[in-house]
């Protein structure tokens, strides 16, 4: 019986999830996004001699499409997500019979997750498809730099998707994470400033941490790096997931 119950609710969790999904992908906006970045990943191809699959995905991948498509999401997820509450249709959503964690998962999965896939794929499609023997040669490396483009962007949009909900406003949620974003990227270019200066090289390091992206293909590449530098902002998304869902679940109120 519990199965039974249990099975009804992955597959309303599932149901909701595709349809918020198909709601937060509508044209044109992200369809207009995905021809950017792919036209991108096809010039980027084209101009430059690349001779390796993770020389690939980073040149393709840092810092335009990085940069886009955390921006792109840093106005998306949140004024999606408060727009939601503003609209009503969160308490649509609430009155589903399903948990508030399952759908919290759902709007996680429709409004950050599948859209980073994406939004991070295309271009490396792309990119394969017209180097696709050099790719092939390293298929792992590439898939290992788009898996840490995947995670920090997905950190971003949880971030985001916070902010959203505790805002409850589209225009404050968007100001708030396209200022997040900039403070993190310039919190990167900052620390190695101040460690010039202190002498505290610890702050170099740290800086290479949150640059999770850049961190795993110059790994990869061959240069040195501490196993914390590595796990931080893996650790960070996870932290952040469970914030995100123990806020929906016992904070968050739609009105």
């Amino acid at each position: 019986m519990k199965a039974r119950v249990s099975d009804m609710s992955s597959r309303r969790t599932l149901k909701l999830a595709i349809l918020d999904m198909l709601e937060s992908l509508k044209p044109p906006t992200f369809d207009i996004m995905l021809i950017i970045i792919s036209a991108i990943g096809a010039s980027l191809s084209a101009l430059q001699p690349l001779s390796n699959s993770v020389i690939v995905a980073e040149n393709i991948l840092d810092p335009l499409v990085y940069f886009t498509v955390t921006l792109y999401l840093a106005m998306r997820v949140s004024s999606g997500i408060a727009e939601l509450v503003e609209d009503g249709i969160m308490e649509v959503y609430l009155s589903y019979p399903i948990d508030r964690v399952s759908l919290a998962i759902s709007i996680f999965v429709s409004r950050i997750l599948v859209p980073t896939l994406i939004l991070v794929g295309a271009p490396l499609l792309v990119a394969s498809i017209i180097l696709y023997k050099v790719v092939m040669t390293n298929i792992v490396g590439l898939l290992e730099v788009y898996g840490a483009y995947v995670i920090i962007i997905t950190m971003y949009g949880l971030v985001f998707a916070i902010v959203a909900l505790a805002v409850k406003s589209s225009a404050s949620a968007a100001a708030l994470s396209m200022t997040f974003a900039f403070l993190y990227m310039g919190l990167g270019l900052i620390l190695p400033m101040i460690a010039s200066s202190t002498g505290k090289m610890i702050l170099v390091k740290f800086s290479q941490a949150l640059n999770f992206n850049v961190l795993v293909s110059n790994y990869l590449q061959g240069a040195p790096a501490d196993l914390w530098q590595l796990l931080i902002v893996p650790s960070l998304l996870i932290t952040l997931y469970i914030i995100y869902l123990a806020y929906f679940k016992y904070k968050f109120e739609p009105v």
